[in-house]
């Protein structure tokens, strides 16, 4: 087994056994259910305008594209419990996944 056959493996029990059910709605297009996985203070570090390295805690959603009608884009909203979403950035995992990187709106 490949290592992306893996990691797509052990994400996708991971999202079976802690299913986090989502609204879906594309920029523009029709709403849809699909069931991910959420972590609401995912932490992670970007880079300022200097270089300089910056610690920053935001929530994520990571999809397994195979679920979504379309690939996740800018702009796109997400409604998980109570709280809407909407995606500021992307970013593939290389094995049939998206980590959808999220700010919570109205």
């Amino acid at each position: 087994m490949t290592w992306a056959a893996a990691l797509d493996a052990a994400l996708t029990v991971e999202r079976d056994t802690f299913p986090q059910a989502v609204t879906y709605t594309p920029e523009g297009g029709a709403a849809a259910s699909i069931v991910g996985i959420f972590d609401e203070a995912h932490e992670g570090t970007e880079f300022d305008a200097d270089g300089l390295a910056v610690l920053t805690t935001r929530p994520v959603l990571w999809v397994k594209l195979d679920d979504m009608a379309q690939a996740p884009h800018v702009r796109d909203t997400a409604v998980i419990g109570a709280t809407t979403y909407e995606v500021t950035s992307t970013q593939a995992d290389g094995s049939g996944g998206m980590d959808l990187y999220l700010v919570e709106v109205g």
